[in-house]
């Protein structure tokens, strides 16, 4: 009896995530067309889960385009670094394996630099140190390194949030989807607490079962 029920309430919440991805499609377009501000714009896709590493799971993300800027600006620094070490300076960010100094091959992630190691290299071991390095940095001024996406959201939340809220009310529309939104949200996050409520029973009744005694 469990079974079944898990299974309908698995249904069910399939069927409430595709209510939501059709809703927010929905309610979004509208508000994109009513906002005024581009940057507060909102757009959802399917994104690797940053939670998964390697795993071809996508999870759905709805994200100001504030946000999207900041994540193609600072993937393209990331990108530079080869990998980089996040909020680290330049040399911590070519220094992949933390070891104070850069090699041929760590350098070669800065071709101006490359072209100057031999020069650079004082004491002649193959690798270059922090005071090896020329005082105006690896080609003029030090490489500018944006903020995570991460920070960029979190001092942004607040405006967006408010500005949201302002174009929500301005619009009676927006205001009626923006109601259905969180009553699927809401009947969402009932199924998957009855779902989870239903697997722990099943756990539970299983455990139960392997300690009684074998009829023979």
């Amino acid at each position: 009896m469990e079974l079944l029920e898990l299974d309908e309430v698995v249904v069910r919440g399939r069927r409430v995530q595709e209510a939501i991805v059709e809703a927010e499609d929905d309610f979004y377009k509208l508000y994109n067309q009513v906002n005024k501000n581009n940057d507060y714009d909102v757009n959802c896709a399917y994104l690797n889960n940053p939670d998964s590493a390697g795993s071809r799971i996508k999870i759905r993300m709805c994200i100001p385009v504030f946000v999207a800027n900041s994540m193609v600006d600072y993937n393209i620094w990331k990108s530079k670094c080869q990998p980089p070490m996040e909020d680290f300076d330049e040399f911590s960010c070519l220094d992949r394996n933390d070891d104070n100094r850069l090699s041929r091959q760590e350098v070669s992630a800065r071709a101006e630099l490359e072209a100057r190691m031999f020069e650079l290299d004082a004491d002649g071991d193959g690798y270059l140190r922090r005071d090896e390095l020329p005082e105006e940095g690896f080609a003029g001024p030090p490489q500018y390194m944006p903020p995570s996406p991460d920070l960029v959201l979190m001092e942004g939340t607040s405006k967006w949030t408010k500005h949201m809220m302002e174009v929500i009310r301005s619009d009676p529309r927006l205001s009626e989807m923006a109601g259905k939104l969180d009553d699927l949200y809401r009947e969402l996050r009932l199924t998957q607490r009855r779902a989870y409520d239903l697997e722990e029973e099943q756990k539970e009744n299983a455990k139960k079962a392997s300690f009684r005694p074998r009829v023979r």
